[in-house]
Parts: C-alpha cells; structure tokens; sequence
C-alpha cells in the first residue's frame, strides 16, 4: 500500500465521483460495470472507446512507458523503477 499526497486523492476521488455521475447517468449495464472500476481500459485511436474491462498489466506498463516518455523521465524506465524509487523514499 503507498500514501497518497492531498492533492492526489482528491483527483483520485473526483474521478470516482465522476465514474459514479456517468453510472447514474447511463443506466445501461456497460455504465454500471464501468462504476465498479478504478481505472477501466480504453481502445480505438487516440484511446477514445472506453471498454467495461479491468486495465491489463500490459496496458498499465503502456501508460506508465508514455507518461514517463512525456515527462523526459528517461528510455530505461519501468513501473518496477517507480517502485524503487517509492520504496526509497519511503525509508528516507
């Protein structure tokens, strides 16, 4: 389990306010399965379907790969890496 700072649980928890808002909003089944997760997949270009599926693994290294390559964070990262450097925070 990792702590999280202020400002990132209240972005966590505008998001799941807001998965509940589109849930309420839409009351096929899709919208009510998307409700129950955190963080859904998503296809199509540019990531613009949302799919009523649990992210996958590889669709979690994906993302972290992307973001780190927007943030110039280096070729030679993993969310292994982020890991590591939380673990090492965290002793600190």
């Amino acid at each position: 389990q990792q702590a999280l700072p202020p400002w990132a649980s209240s972005i966590l928890e505008e998001w799941i306010d807001a998965l509940g808002r589109y849930s309420k909003k839409n009351t096929n089944s899709t919208a009510h399965e998307l409700s129950s997760l955190l963080f859904p997949s998503f296809t199509g270009k540019a990531a613009q379907y949302v799919v009523p599926k649990p992210m996958t693994s590889s669709g979690v290294y994906k993302m972290f790969k992307m973001y780190c390559k927007r943030a110039s964070a280096g070729e030679f990262v993993s969310p292994h890496s982020a890991r590591a450097t939380a673990i090492t925070k965290l002793l600190a």
